[in-house]
C-alpha cells in the first residue's frame, strides 16, 4: 500500500458500525439554515430508525446504503435530492418494519432463557468484548472501541448472578493503542488484541500472565499466526482452557475502511515454536464461515461447542450463534441462532459449566453486558 499504518489510524481501522458512521455524517450538518436543520431532524429520525431496526433484529443495510448519499448531496447543494433521499429512507424503514422480516436464517437453539442485564458496581462506562475466566471469578472486558476512545482492558470480580465489582483497568496490559478482546486459559495466560505494533509485523495478538492482580511478561503471542498482508488483521482471539487451541477471527478491510469486508474464523494449535494455523481449519469451519462476517469466537473447555457472532454486510443483522461437533477432530455442525439474544449483540463468553452465556449489547446508546441461562 506504500505506507505504514500507524497506531491512531489502526484505532479507526477496527470495526465501526456503518450506523455510527452515518450518525456522524448527519450530525455534521450544522449550518445555520432552516432548510438544513429541517433535513437534520429528518436525518436523526433515520438514524433512530436504523438503530430500532437493529434492536428488532431487522436488516437495515438498504436503509444505510440509501441514507449515506445524503451528506454528499447537501455538500453539493442538491437539497431537493437530499430531502427525497431522506424521505425514501424513512419510507423504507416503515416498509421493513411492516414486513416483519428478520435476519436469522439459521435454525433456533431454544435452550436459553431471556436476556438480563448485568451490573458492574463502580463502573458506568461502555462494556464490550466480555470474557469470563475459566474459574468464573473474573470478568475481563474493554471499554468502547470508537476511534476517539482510548480502548483499554478492564477487570471486575463476580459478586452475584447478575453482579460484578469493578477492580479497575487491567494493570500491565494497556497502551495508548487499542487493547481489547481478551481471552484466558486455565493457567492464567491472557491473550488479547492490540494494535500497538501492527505497523511493524502485522502482529495484533499478544499474551501475558495474569497473577491475580496484573498482567506480566506481555509479548507477541509466539508462533506464526499473523497475516502476511496489510489490511488483514487478527481481530479477535479465543484460547481453549487447556491453552492448546486458538480460534482467531481474521478480518479484511479496505484502505481507510471502518467495517470489515470479510471476516472468518481460523483455527491454530500450540506447537514447539508457538501457535501454527491448522491446515485443515478451513474444512473444520466450513459450516461456520460464509459470505457474512463471522468473528468473536468462544470455545468451550471440551472443544465441542463454539459460540460466535455473525453479521451481514455492513455489520447489520447481528446475532450470536452456537455450533457443536461430536469430537475435537470433527467438523462443526451447521450453527443455530440463540433467539433470546437480539439487537446489537456481539462477543459471547460463558460460565465454567457453559450453563450461562454473557455478551455485550447496546442499550440506550451504551454497551452493557447481558446474560442468558440455560433453561
Amino acid at each position: 500500500m506504500g505506507r505504514v499504518w500507524d497506531t491512531e489510524n489502526m484505532k479507526r481501522f477496527l470495526r465501526i458500525l456503518s450506523v455510527l458512521v452515518l450518525a456522524v455524517l448527519l450530525s455534521g450538518m450544522s449550518k445555520v439554515s432552516p432548510e438544513i436543520m429541517a433535513l437534520k431532524k429528518k436525518g436523526d429520525r433515520v438514524v433512530a430508525g436504523i438503530e430500532r431496526l437493529i434492536e428488532q433484529n431487522h436488516n437495515p443495510a438498504e436503509v444505510v446504503a440509501l441514507a449515506q448519499h445524503v451528506p454528499k448531496l447537501v455538500e453539493t447543494g442538491r437539497m431537493d435530492e437530499a430531502n427525497e433521499t431522506v424521505d425514501a429512507a424513512l419510507a423504507l424503514i416503515e416498509q421493513i418494519e411492516a414486513q416483519g422480516e428478520v435476519v436469522a436464517p439459521e435454525p433456533p437453539d431454544d435452550s436459553y432463557g431471556p436476556a438480563e442485564m448485568v451490573e458492574i458496581e463502580g463502573y458506568d462506562g461502555h462494556i464490550m468484548e466480555p470474557f469470563l475466566t475459566t474459574d468464573g471469578k473474573y470478568l475481563l472486558f474493554n471499554n468502547e472501541n470508537y476511534p476517539e476512545a482510548d480502548t483499554d482492558l478492564h477487570i471486575a470480580e463476580r459478586t452475584g448472578t447478575l453482579s460484578f465489582k469493578y477492580l479497575g483497568k487491567l494493570k500491565g496490559a494497556n497502551t495508548r493503542a487499542l487493547d481489547g478482546a481478551p481471552s484466558m486459559d486455565s493457567a492464567g495466560n491472557v491473550y488479547f488484541t492490540t494494535t500497538r505494533a501492527y505497523g511493524d509485523k502485522l502482529d495484533t495478538i499478544y499474551t501475558g500472565v495474569f497473577d491475580g492482580k496484573r498482567l506480566k511478561n506481555v509479548r507477541v503471542a509466539p508462533g506464526h499466526i499473523s497475516p502476511d498482508r496489510l489490511w488483514d488483521i487478527n481481530m479477535d482471539v479465543s484460547i481453549s482452557p487447556d491453552g492448546r487451541d486458538m480460534y482467531i477471527s481474521r478480518a479484511t478491510f479496505m484502505e481507510k475502511g471502518h467495517v470489515p469486508i470479510k471476516s472468518d474464523i481460523m483455527l491454530a494449535h500450540a506447537g514447539p515454536s508457538g501457535f501454527e494455523i491448522d491446515p485443515h481449519g478451513t474444512e473444520i469451519m466450513k459450516n461456520q464461515n460464509t459470505e457474512a462476517l463471522e468473528y468473536a469466537p468462544a470455545i468451550t473447555g471440551d472443544g465441542l461447542t463454539l459460540f460466535y457472532t455473525r453479521a451481514a454486510e455492513g455489520m447489520t443483522g447481528l446475532r450470536i450463534l452456537v455450533a457443536t461437533r461430536a469430537d475435537k477432530n470433527a467438523v462443526f455442525d451447521t450453527p443455530k441462532v440463540i433467539p433470546t439474544i437480539t439487537g446489537f449483540v456481539e462477543a459471547p463468553t460463558f460460565s465454567p459449566d457453559a450453563s450461562e452465556l454473557f455478551f455485550h449489547k447496546k442499550k440506550a446508546g451504551k454497551f452493557r453486558v447481558f446474560r442468558v441461562a440455560r433453561k
